[in-house]
């Protein structure tokens, strides 16, 4: 069996444009490719060792559904995050609580709706009476 390296999630966007400067901005990502050169409709955005891929879904998958996307990405210092978030401008659509599993979370919504979530384990009682 082939051995795996690595996961590159790929999804749908109505607006490249818009999307590529929400993930460099918020997210700090880079554009690592951008297809085709003249106007794309395809990008691979990098920071350290989160990469994702955008693409316009008439242009590259018609049916592909926008919006339906869960990111939940690793991280230290979620409180501060969420703080630097909503410097941005950007409201939570949940957290930061620590929920009854040991994880401190919070939730942001991409412009397309899809929901970008920070974690990280902690030790902290619970915030919050949900799960």
């Amino acid at each position: 069996m082939t051995q795996m390296k690595s996961l590159v999630p790929r999804f749908a966007v109505t607006d490249l444009s818009r999307s590529l400067d929400f993930y460099r901005q918020v997210l700090g990502l880079k554009i690592d490719f951008a297809w085709p050169a003249e106007a794309p409709t395809f990008a691979l955005l990098k920071k350290g060792a989160l990469e994702i891929g955008l693409f316009v879904a008439d242009s590259q998958r018609p049916e592909a559904k926008v919006g339906t996307l869960e990111l939940v990405l690793e991280c230290e210092g979620v409180a501060s995050v969420a703080n630097d978030l909503l410097g941005k401008g950007l409201r939570p659509d949940w957290g930061p609580e620590v929920y009854s599993y040991g994880r401190r979370e919070c939730a942001f919504a991409d412009p397309d709706g899809h929901l970008i979530i920070f974690t990280e384990e902690s030790g902290d009682p619970p915030t919050c009476a949900q799960a």
